[in-house]
């Protein structure tokens, strides 16, 4: 675990489990929970929380076990919250080796999950999910992951099922799929089979998830076939100036990470850009991560990526919709530069 209070300048190490392991956080209440499947142990689902101000391990909480599925192991797992909006529960969803996705929830204590899981028997990975703060059509909760050729999206209302929404056809060595939703639109970006090889993909939902009701628009692909290939998307619609998308690119001896922001939540405008941020080489299909980091941050996004042959995790602070976002705006004149 590593904790920055200085919007990202710094970071310390906090804690440290000797284990691989897949593994998924998520912020509620004062907690950062993390989810995860232990290696000794990898047919058990487990999650351990750290106090969300100082990054510490809060002890006598040590880990829950939300469930072991046994004969099967955990291949993936992901997790969300409703943080942005009434702040009450925790959400966890995982992938069994036997193709199955499993979804618990539980309230802020931590200790009693409660399982609804989704007639899902196709999963390979790519696990995502998110939750839609602020819809009129309800609350729901998505999911993206991989099946066989497919990225699928899957909802389940939070007093009622689970619903298919959609499939759309997959690309690349990794198959990454994210998604993200804010109030009724939802976006789930993918790599695609573009003719000139790997690209982006982002598919936009307006109307809560409903079927048939996706637009799919092309962010990023190679123009030519030794163009470069793109890989690792990631997606954050949660900012209310609009959404970002995140990327890595194969340009060779020093592979990039772009982001292209979005202004708005409908279907017009089209993402922007593509802007590079990364300053040491990043690790070739591997995925890129992005997150609101809210208003307190002038509309900041942070983004997470690893550096090449090393797979060291980088942390980058973009500002898509200004440039007075330095302090300087707050009366801190030495902030200006």
């Amino acid at each position: 675990m590593n904790i920055s209070t200085d919007g990202g300048a710094t970071w310390q190490e906090t804690y440290y489990y000797p284990a691989e392991s897949v593994i998924s956080m998520r912020v509620g209440g004062d907690f950062v929970w993390v989810a995860y499947s232990p290696s000794p142990v990898p047919s058990a689902l487990r999650v351990r929380r750290f106090f969300a101000d100082t990054g510490a391990s809060d002890s006598s909480y040590d880990y829950q076990t939300i469930d072991n599925i046994h004969p099967a192991t955990v291949t993936d797992v992901a997790m969300t919250s409703n943080a942005d909006e009434a702040d009450t529960a925790i959400f966890v969803a995982c992938v069994a080796s036997d193709r199955y996705v499993k979804f618990y929830w539980d309230e802020l204590t931590g200790t009693s999950f409660e399982s609804f899981h989704p007639p899902i028997t196709d999963a390979y990975g790519s696990l995502d999910i998110t939750y839609n703060p602020g819809a009129a059509s309800g609350y729901f909760v998505f999911i993206s992951y991989r099946s066989d050729l497919y990225a699928k999206v899957w909802r389940h209302h939070i007093h009622g099922s689970w619903d298919y929404s959609e499939g759309f056809l997959l690309y690349g060595n990794n198959n990454y799929t994210a998604i993200s939703a804010f109030q009724d639109t939802v976006v789930t970006v993918i790599e695609f089979p573009h003719s000139t090889g790997n690209a982006i993909y982002a598919y936009v939902n307006t109307n809560a998830g409903n079927d048939f009701e996706w637009s799919g628009e092309a962010v990023y692909y190679p123009l030519t076939p030794s163009s470069p290939e793109a890989a690792g998307p990631d997606v954050s619609l949660r900012s209310p100036s609009g959404s970002i998308l995140t990327y890595q690119l194969e340009e060779g001896t020093f592979d990039g990470v772009y982001y292209q922001p979005r202004e708005g939540h409908g279907l017009t405008g089209g993402y922007v850009g593509a802007f590079s941020i990364n300053e040491v080489d990043s690790a070739a299909q591997e995925q890129t991560t992005v997150e609101w980091l809210g208003d307190n941050n002038c509309d900041s996004y942070g983004v997470v990526y690893l550096s090449g042959g090393d797979f060291i995790p980088y942390f980058d602070l973009v500002n898509p919709w200004g440039i007075f976002c330095d302090g300087f705006e707050s009366g801190d004149t030495a902030a200006w530069n």
